[in-house]
């Protein structure tokens, strides 16, 4: 299409983008790269017009999808497949489980990306900064206080919720296992 590839198409840069793409997707499968792409490529475009420190959520999501969920995203969603397969009625007890921990997550990404662009803000000579598409100032003390305040609430909502889902879905994989063996 191009009929030239220059040197920025084999860049550090971009060699790194597909192997994040890669990884994070999940390189145990075939859509797991895939998947990546489509997400990494995603993110890309939103993070990038929204803050200046979208390279670092980057590498945060690689480092978390490396340490707790080294098969990637396609590794998530195909552990449920033995369950969808054998009993797929036990997957009804992991929507309010699941929910939760979404939810839990959420309020902890809130907190945590909150307090980065409140620490990034602080480079620069401008006071407001733009949180979730609203406007506070960097300097008030209270916002700090707000978002460590949510920040905490997640991280504690998070543990609640991760063991309770935790259990929950023992409590499905050992059923899921039992049926097998009828």
């Amino acid at each position: 299409n191009y009929e030239h590839i220059g040197f920025e198409s084999v860049s550090l840069a971009q060699s790194g983008m597909v192997l994040f793409m890669a990884y994070i997707g999940g390189i145990g499968s075939f859509l797991g790269p895939i998947l990546g792409a489509i997400s990494l490529t995603y993110l890309d475009t939103v993070l990038s017009g929204i803050t200046e420190a979208w390279v670092l959520y980057f590498g945060l999501l690689f480092i978390i999808i490396i340490a707790f969920a080294p098969q990637g995203i396609a590794g998530i969603i195909l552990m449920h497949e033995p369950i969808l397969r054998i009993k797929p009625s036990l997957l009804k007890k992991l929507i309010i489980p699941y929910s939760m921990f979404l939810l839990s997550i959420c309020v902890l990404v809130v907190g945590f990306t909150a307090l980065i662009e409140l620490i990034h803000s602080l480079r620069s000579t401008n006071e407001t900064v733009k949180i979730y598409w609203i406007s506070v100032d960097s300097k008030n003390v209270f916002v700090w206080a707000l978002y460590l305040f949510i920040l905490l609430i997640g991280i504690v909502s998070f543990n609640k919720t991760f063991k309770k889902t935790k259990e929950i879905w023992n409590y499905v994989i050992e059923n899921t296992k039992l049926s097998l063996i009828k």
